[in-house]
């Protein structure tokens, strides 16, 4: 019987965010903001004349953050509501702690914009009113002239303003280590150090990332505010940045979540500046003798409610490129998405499962409008695997908008091993196909004769070309190893080729290519090794009594699926099955006259093409007969001499009497 082992490993997306709540396209959201001045008095003439509060950190109102506010103060303070402001003031105040508290309720929405057209790069529109965003300050560094450099060279070529930006956010996402292990979590750092020492946190992630927009005129600005974070499962500070896109406005994006072109609805969003190092409450006060501290402002959100799960539509595949590899595998996969919709579509696609942990697991891509792609992985099966079963491990694949897809892979210890070199020579392959644009209209298609193979077969690849654009295909190459055919290929027409191959060769790939096509086709036959049975007596009786009860214990193991299985205990059959592939123990019942000195246990056995295998293991056991059954040959000689003589003593007289 076949053992099946399966292994799935879930792989968290390693990400500040949490993924229980930024999925949701709407929340409700409660968030209270308080702070206090402690006024301590140092002597009877001690006087305040006032002080007051202006807080420029809270919540706002917009298209995608409705909010709605309630205000008390104590001791009670006059209040001017501005815009994106709260004055409070206490004129003599009496007391020695003055207090404010601003409770406020946001229904939040994911910020995505639909962007529907290209925009150019660099931006044409005059952009005078925008000069405050394109500065360099204390923080954004943008006139660094490696800041300068490195923009330009992520911009290098592109001429689509949505592509220059998620290529600058996917860079900081990717090459910057977002860690609260350095000083950076408690002072700000500017956009150089970021770059020089590739650390930071969130404010720091965009400090860079807004220089770097800035140093090639393209206008940005800081955000900060409040997002769900999985570091302390729950709100906490954050910053991101908002990009400046003609005829579309402000477009979020959030290179510390790698949300690259919107923002989910956990972000609240309370602030907006061209320098995070803007203080979110000023305070001030008129004393005489009197010493004041100020306690900070105190943020506190929590969820009320949530509404529905938020998704965008794109079709979704995956390809497992190697078929039943074997133990520490590199095996490669293809991933290709296609934009459904009319508009930009920034995706971070990620593996969620596999055999064993991934470190290079996430893709950030971006689909223009109906736009599709292939994107690449490289997983590995474990490298120690128990003979005798077959592996099965599901990979899942995610977007960071709710689609998934999952598909089997199966693995066993006897097949063959893919090294990583093997594994990115498929991958470049396929993107070497990707880059030649006629290759869409090449249609490769190649199947095996068979369904399995033994190490001492060969095979035939057999292969369908047919060229389904507008335009005839002069001198492609055909080509498996190194015998190559060379074809003309007419507009629709169709061409058979086949070639022969040995399973020693590994790698099963047919490639057809010329100037204006790259195609291949991987063929992955199924590899079988020619079976070998092996037989290990584990127990059996040394000596035993002619009509004692016994036990003899062994184990078969194969390496691979046989039929016909025959076992035999000196000639006789004690075990039968149609299909066998174990490693498995056998308890055989019998009695001390089934053994002789020298015992066999024969296996006959055949592979799948019918050959027949015979194995023998043999052992030695010393059996006490009783003394009829050790001399029962003499007793029966005697028997028969007996009877020979009494036969013959009767024809003697018979002979006689007829004579006389």
């Amino acid at each position: 019987m076949k053992k099946t082992f399966i292994l799935i490993f879930l792989l968290l997306m390693v990400s500040v965010n949490a993924q229980e709540f930024n999925n949701y396209d709407t929340l409700k959201i409660n968030t209270d903001l308080s702070s206090s001045l402690l006024l301590t008095r140092s002597s009877f003439s001690s006087k305040v004349g006032y002080a007051y509060a202006n807080l420029t950190f809270l919540p706002e109102n917009s298209e995608m953050q409705q909010t709605n506010y309630s205000i008390t103060t104590d001791p009670g303070a006059s209040k001017t509501i501005g815009k994106d402001y709260i004055y409070f003031k206490w004129e003599s105040p009496r007391e020695n702690v003055l207090k404010f508290e601003v409770n406020s309720q946001e229904n939040t929405k994911v910020n995505f914009k639909h962007i529907k057209e290209k925009i150019n790069f660099p931006i044409r529109d005059n952009l005078d009113e925008f000069q405050e965003y394109l500065i360099n300050t204390e923080t954004v560094t943008s006139q660094d002239p490696q800041i300068i450099k490195k923009a330009n060279e992520l911009a290098q070529g592109e001429d689509d303003l949505f592509v220059v930006v998620h290529k600058i956010g996917a860079w900081t996402k990717q090459n910057i280590n977002y860690s609260l292990e350095t000083l950076t979590a408690d002072v700000s750092q500017n956009a150089s150090w970021v770059l020089e020492n590739k650390i930071g946190v969130c404010d720091e992630l965009t400090s860079l990332f807004v220089a770097m927009l800035r140093s090639i005129n393209i206008p940005a600005r800081f955000v900060t505010g409040q997002s769900y974070t999985n570091l302390i499962n729950g709100f906490g500070n954050h910053a991101w940045a908002e990009v400046y896109f003609p005829r579309y406005g402000w477009i979020p994006f959030d290179p510390t979540y790698g949300q690259l072109g919107y923002i989910d609805s956990t972000h609240i969003k309370m602030k907006t500046g061209n320098d995070v190092k803007d203080s979110d409450v000023n305070y001030g006060w008129l004393s005489n003798d009197v010493d004041v501290e100020t306690s900070g402002l105190d943020i506190k959100s929590q969820f009320i409610s949530y509404g529905d799960i938020h998704k965008e539509n794109i079709s979704l595949n995956m390809d497992l490129l190697k078929k039943d590899p074997g133990p520490g595998s590199y095996i490669p996969i293809k991933v290709n998405i296609k934009n459904t919709n009319d508009y930009y579509l920034p995706l971070s696609v990620y593996i969620y499962k596999a055999p064993i942990k991934v470190n290079d697991y996430v893709r950030d891509i971006l689909l223009k409008p109906n736009e599709e792609k292939s994107i690449f992985f490289i997983i590995q099966t474990p490298k120690n695997l128990e003979r005798g079963f077959l592996y099965s491990s599901e990979i899942g694949i995610k977007d960071n908008f709710n689609n998934n897809i999952t598909k089997s892979l199966q693995f066993t210890p006897d097949g063959d091993k893919v090294t990583l070199e093997e594994a990115q020579i498929l991958i470049n392959q396929l993107k070497k196909e990707d880059e030649k644009i006629y290759s869409k209209n090449v249609e490769l298609t190649c199947t095996l004769d068979k369904d399995y193979y033994y190490d001492y077969e060969s095979g035939k690849i057999n292969c369908d070309i047919t060229n389904k654009g507008n335009v005839n295909l002069n001198s492609l190459n055909v080509c498996y190893k190194k015998e190559c055919k060379q074809i003309n290929l007419n507009i629709v027409e169709k061409k058979f080729l086949s070639f022969k191959f040995s399973p020693q060769d590994k790698e099963f790939l047919v490639t057809v290519s010329n100037e204006d096509v790259s195609k291949f086709s991987i063929v992955n036959p199924s590899i079988l090794s020619i079976p070998n049975l092996t037989i290990n007596v584990l127990n059996y009786p040394r000596e035993a009594k002619y009509f004692d009860d016994l036990l003899l214990r062994f184990n078969i193991n194969t390496n691979s699926e046989i039929r016909n299985l025959k076992l035999r205990l000196n000639n006789k059959e004690i075990y039968n099955s149609d299909k066998f592939l174990n490693n498995e123990n056998f308890e055989i019942n019998l009695k001390g006259h089934n053994l002789r000195e020298e015992n066999t246990i024969t296996a006959s056995y055949q592979d799948k093409n019918n050959n027949l295998y015979i194995k023998e293991e043999k052992f030695n056991s010393k059996v006490e007969k009783p003394f009829y059954i050790k001399y029962l040959w003499l007793i029966i000689l005697l028997i028969l001499i007996y009877i020979a003589n009494m036969i013959f003593q009767r024809k003697r007289r018979m002979l006689h009497s007829y004579y006389n």
